[in-house]
């Protein structure tokens, strides 16, 4: 039970990343920088995905077991916006979990989710 639950958690990760990348490739300006990267292996594997222009910084991390964190900051102010725990409903697209942190950074999310 638990390798299957373990399988299940890499495909999510992996749907997860395969969004990201679509929306980098979509979001990239001259105004706002995209950075993504897979982090250090654990038990619970993760990726992040940063945002950041002269007006906001925000970065959503998102682990395997579909469990999140999602937070942006005013750069200028050192403001909190956004900060947000979340599990992601695997029958759900990432842009209906992460529509405010995309809107804080005026992106449209790729028309259907991976």
């Amino acid at each position: 039970m638990t390798y299957v639950r373990r399988m299940s958690e890499i495909a999510l990760l992996d749907k997860f990343v395969a969004w990201v990348k679509e929306l980098a490739e979509k979001a990239r300006s001259a105004s706002l920088s995209v950075n993504f990267e897979i982090c250090p292996p654990t038990l619970n594997p993760a990726a992040k995905v940063d945002f950041e222009s002269s007006e906001i910084l925000a970065r959503i991390t998102f682990w395997g077991d579909g469990s999140f964190h999602a937070e942006a900051i005013d750069p200028g102010t050192s403001t909190t916006i956004l900060s947000r725990h979340g599990q992601a409903l695997t029958n759900r697209a990432f842009s209906e979990d992460f529509r405010d942190v995309l809107n804080l950074v005026a992106i449209n999310s790729p028309s259907r989710d991976p």
